[in-house]
């Protein structure tokens, strides 16, 4: 089997990848089919939506692929925290923390949840009639201080604001390095990485800050910081270093935070477009409600909310692609892969693809209420195998209970005249934002 090349002007080709990545997956996956590749100084890229090749890369043959480029500039932020991390220390790390992420142990942060969500819709009511606002600035300040609550037992002030603006400069500078690597020699000389180090030192600051305060005044109810503050490794008996402690509470705030903000951002974008699916959730949503609340159990009677979220999952992934260079030479499909190779799975087009998909490109939230397995087998937005994100269950309580108790509180539509499209940086976010009016 041999793997087309790029079709198109190899250098401006690459520039759309770097820019517009999702317009040129969307024409390069039309012309080429399931696979396509480009070699740029003896170093191949594929770029595939071929669940078998997702199996292959993420499952049966994970120890065969690592960590590439991308995930190399994150470390920048995130240092060696289980998104970067590899080998025997990333599993060792996986272990310890893969505890706090028990079921059982995330139905104690539910009410957690609800409070700060609750907090959102009293906000948002005091607002008058007919204001303009950003739904998706709105969910990223939501789940800021849904993570604070939970992650660190902190709230929302003017401290952590300042972390949160100072953590989306950093992306903007980390999405710079990897759209072109030429800029990171130069982000030396102009100055550029000397900023963005001193708003790291400045976001380790409130972290180390935290992880003292946990350490000396624990609280009640769970929260990462206190967890891994206490935790010990099984075979030496020692607690982590405050800079793995640091690692893994950024990564968890770095990672956690915007891609549940989008995913919500994306949901209520579909459903202000489709009013039969909000009369549902409501319907659904009223039957399960107790006192206003929904808890822990209340989230397992609602299987078609569940059922929205997963198909805007689906069309609105926010990790839409993830990637993995091979360390030994393999061969997939009869495909020669080779060591140093890149691989580029594209969730994105895996989810609209045409041939696992009945009409891929409608938001039917109703294809997730069938029994057909082969649905789920090929919905990957969390990733996929022993690397899949440890914050999945954590991630779905928390969007799940925000859609959940939005919808019958709020009553919101977009606002007119607005171009509404995908930007894909590290997550897929609104280019342009969402803007809604409040009815």
């Amino acid at each position: 089997m041999t793997i087309p090349n790029i079709k198109g002007n190899l250098p401006l080709e690459l520039y759309y990848f770097a820019t517009n990545p999702i317009h040129f997956l969307d024409r390069q996956f039309e012309k080429n089919g399931e696979q396509f590749k480009a070699t740029i100084l003896n170093k191949t890229i594929i770029c595939t939506r071929n669940p078998t090749w997702l199996e292959h890369i993420f499952v049966k043959n994970q120890k065969n692929y690592t960590k590439d480029f991308t995930m190399r500039q994150l470390e920048f932020i995130l240092g060696k925290g289980l998104l970067t991390n590899t080998g025997e220390a990333w599993l060792k790390q996986r272990r310890l923390i893969q505890t706090a992420f028990y079921k059982g142990r995330l139905d104690s942060l539910a009410t957690i949840m609800e409070e700060v969500i609750e907090a959102y819709i009293d906000k948002m009511n005091n607002i008058p009639s007919g204001s303009l606002f950003f739904i998706d600035e709105e969910m990223l300040d939501m789940t800021a201080s849904v993570m604070l609550a939970t992650i660190f037992g902190e709230k929302m002030n003017t401290e952590w604001k300042g972390v949160q603006e100072k953590m989306a400069d950093i992306q903007a500078y980390i999405v710079k390095r990897i759209q072109f690597p030429f800029y990171i020699p130069l982000a030396y000389m102009n100055g550029d990485h000397q900023k963005a180090q001193k708003k790291k030192n400045s976001i380790d600051i409130s972290i180390y800050k935290t992880i003292e305060k946990r350490k000396n005044h624990p609280i009640d109810h769970f929260n990462l910081v206190s967890m891994l503050v206490n935790a010990r490794d099984a075979e030496t008996g020692k607690r982590m270093p405050d800079q793995q402690l640091r690692d893994e509470l950024v990564t968890f705030y770095f990672a956690g935070h915007e891609t549940t903000a989008f995913a919500l951002s994306w949901t209520f974008y579909e459903l202000m477009q489709h009013p039969e699916v909000v009369k549902k959730i409501k319907k659904e949503v009223t039957g399960v409600m107790v006192n206003g609340r929904i808890g822990s159990d209340g989230i397992k009677k609602l299987p078609y909310t569940t059922a929205v979220i997963h198909e805007s999952l689906r069309l609105h992934p926010p990790a839409y692609i993830i990637s993995r260079e091979c360390m030994e030479n393999d061969v997939i499909e009869n495909v020669k892969i080779k060591k140093g190779d890149t691989i580029i799975v594209s969730l994105i087009n895996m989810h609209k693809h045409p041939e696992l998909w009945e009409n891929p490109l409608d938001f039917n939230p109703e294809r997730f209420m069938s029994e057909d397995e082969n649905l789920h087998k090929n919905l990957h937005p969390f990733g996929a195998g022993p690397r899949i994100c440890i914050g999945k269950h954590f991630a779905m309580m928390e969007i799940i209970l925000a859609v959940a108790k939005i919808v019958p509180a709020l009553d919101f539509i977009l606002a007119p005249n607005q171009k509404i499209e995908a930007e894909a940086l590290i997550t897929l976010k609104p280019k342009n934002g969402i803007m809604v009016i409040k009815k």
